[in-house]
């Protein structure tokens, strides 16, 4: 590893025209630096792993729930249906009730408003 360390240097100084020594102390300092930056991306690597993991189950779940939601609809179909009509039926009543109060308030608007007949002695 330290001679593959020393060609490095070899390749940079004849690239960029720099010299990097490689001693022992260096080559650790590399090693320790290298062995730091691998165990922070294992852990940033973990951290993803587990999120993707946990997302793709509750995605499953979410389309399990899905499904059994789908299949309570579908049998509550004819249900909604007739609720439907019910409601329809009740809205008819309650329109034709409210005209009916409409016409008596009026009525009642107009009693109470009426002059009454005066009788001449």
């Amino acid at each position: 590893m330290h001679k593959l360390a020393q060609d490095a240097s070899d390749r940079y100084l004849h690239q960029a025209g720099r010299y990097n020594h490689v001693t022992p102390t260096s080559y650790l300092e590399l090693l320790s630096s290298f062995c730091t930056l691998l165990s922070t991306k294992r852990a940033a690597h973990t951290a993803a792993h587990q999120r993707y993991s946990i997302g793709l189950d509750k995605l499953a779940s979410t389309a399990a729930q899905v499904a059994s939601m789908q299949a309570e609809l579908v049998a509550m179909q004819p249900q909604l249906v007739t609720t439907v009509a019910e409601v329809g039926q009740l809205m008819t009543q309650i329109a034709h009730e409210k005209q009916v109060g409409i016409e008596l308030d009026e009525m009642r608007h107009h009693a109470i408003f009426m002059p009454l007949p005066c009788k001449h002695a």
